[in-house]
């Protein structure tokens, strides 16, 4: 079984995990009414850390096959309360994504709220209205729909 210890991570990944820290304190210094249009409450930049302390614990309690090679020590929850929305630290964008189950193949996948965060962090901090930040998060919505729908397509025609 792989282990993930904290040295180890802060070792590979501790100069991105500090930018992390600083982009989870720049969005949270936004009013909580337009962040919770998007849909979710960011963790805060003080907390991240135990977050992530955690994040890697329940990885090295993980034993299927298919959830120890879909879930990495390098994803970041983000999001308060959940352990499915991520900020990828090996991608020079800082992808944001979601980690979703899919049923009938049972199988995990990837659904992209941007793949790069300055997407969300230019939404946030530019004069935005409410309508363009509602507008990200169905975007969104509109793409998992799609890729479920897709998946569910292939499962039936097999």
């Amino acid at each position: 079984m792989i282990r993930f210890t904290w040295d180890e991570f802060n070792n590979k990944w501790g100069v991105r995990f500090e930018d992390i820290k600083h982009i989870l304190y720049f969005i949270n210094s936004y009013h909580k009414t337009k962040l919770e249009l998007i849909g979710f409450e960011f963790e805060s930049s003080e907390k991240i850390e135990d977050v992530q302390k955690e994040w890697l614990c329940l990885l090295n309690n993980l034993t299927h096959p298919d959830d120890l090679s879909f879930f990495k020590p390098y994803w970041v929850p983000i999001a308060k309360n959940r352990n499915d929305l991520f900020i990828d630290l090996s991608s020079k964008n800082y992808y944001l994504f979601e980690a979703r189950f899919f049923y009938f193949e049972i199988q995990w996948y990837k659904t992209f709220y941007t793949k790069s965060i300055n997407e969300l962090l230019m939404l946030l901090s530019d004069n935005n209205d409410d309508i363009e930040i509602k507008q990200f998060r169905l975007r969104n919505l509109d793409e998992n729909k799609e890729i479920l729908d897709l998946l569910v397509e292939i499962y039936i025609d097999n």
